[in-house]
């Protein structure tokens, strides 16, 4: 029974390891697209093309990080938003237990009077 486990297990990471393989070689010929389009692009003559070229330079790592995981920090985000909303409707709090009680009933969608 073992046996049969651990040459499943075997075979799923022989193919994950061919999937890994294939995404290095797919996300290499990304990179040097997007380089090839990098030369072209801060080499034109329109101003605004030089930018957007800079401007993907610089976010180069956290684009080919996203379509490689395709995590974002969207949550993290869309919590700081409604912190933030809990804070300005109250006007503050006197009391950090307080605020964190009032982040965990809303975020935790409670409700007042539970049924």
């Amino acid at each position: 029974m073992i046996e049969t486990v651990v040459s499943k297990h075997q075979k799923t990471d022989e193919a994950n390891d061919g999937q890994d393989v294939k995404k290095k070689e797919r996300f290499s010929r990304i990179d040097f697209a997007i380089e090839q389009w990098y030369d072209w692009a801060s080499k034109s003559k329109l101003a605004l093309m030089v930018a957007k070229a800079k401007m993907l330079k610089r976010h180069l790592p956290g684009l080919l990080n996203y379509f490689q995981h395709r995590l974002t920090n969207a949550m993290s985000e869309g919590f700081n938003s409604k912190i933030m909303s809990i804070k300005r409707r109250t006007g503050g709090y006197r009391h950090r237990e307080n605020f964190k009680n009032a982040i965990f009933f809303y975020c935790g969608g409670l409700d007042l009077y539970p049924r």
